[in-house]
């Protein structure tokens, strides 16, 4: 029981970096300095896909948060922070022998939305406006489809390896 939680706690830090470095590190700066689209998410979507849920909630709000902290973002942490974590929340649930099944697909759609609402509800409350954070949602929603297939492309890929056999959780 220790052992398998140790490993929980592990591969939740791991992911959790992975997380961190691939938004910061792939992220491609959007039009007028409204943040940036990454491979990250794509990242989210599979922590959520294989942790168990309260790990793969603490481990993309870590890393999302962290990426913002390393962006220079740092008044979105706390926003990022919580997006995140229900973004992998849509996931409960969700574990299956394959992650690229089709429920674990489908989550993603509820991952977007609060993507792409979450940002917009920070937004309006960080800048006072209901008028500009709207451009916001077009890059977001471009986030999360781009995402979306990022998961599908890593998924399918670490299908053929039977990743969730050998990690044993």
């Amino acid at each position: 029981m220790k052992s398998n939680k140790t490993k929980l706690v592990v591969l939740s830090a791991l992911l959790a970096a992975i997380i961190a470095l691939c938004t910061r590190f792939t992220a491609i700066p959007v039009f007028g300095g409204m943040g940036y689209v990454h491979i990250g998410d794509s990242f989210i979507f599979l922590a959520a896909a294989i942790l168990p849920t309260p790990y793969a909630i603490l481990a993309s709000a870590c890393g999302g948060a962290l990426a913002d902290l390393m962006s220079g973002f740092v008044a979105y942490i706390l926003p990022t922070a919580v997006i995140k974590a229900l973004m992998a929340l849509m996931f409960a649930g969700q574990k299956r022998e394959r992650l690229l099944s089709k429920r674990n697909f489908l989550s993603i759609i509820p991952a977007i939305v609060i993507l792409v609402g979450g940002y917009y509800i920070a937004e309006a409350i960080m800048y006072q406006s209901f008028i500009s954070p709207l451009i916001g949602m077009v890059w977001n929603l471009l986030q999360g489809v781009f995402s979306a297939v990022g998961f599908a492309v890593l998924a399918a890929a670490l299908d053929k390896t039977r990743l969730r056999d050998r990690l044993g959780v």
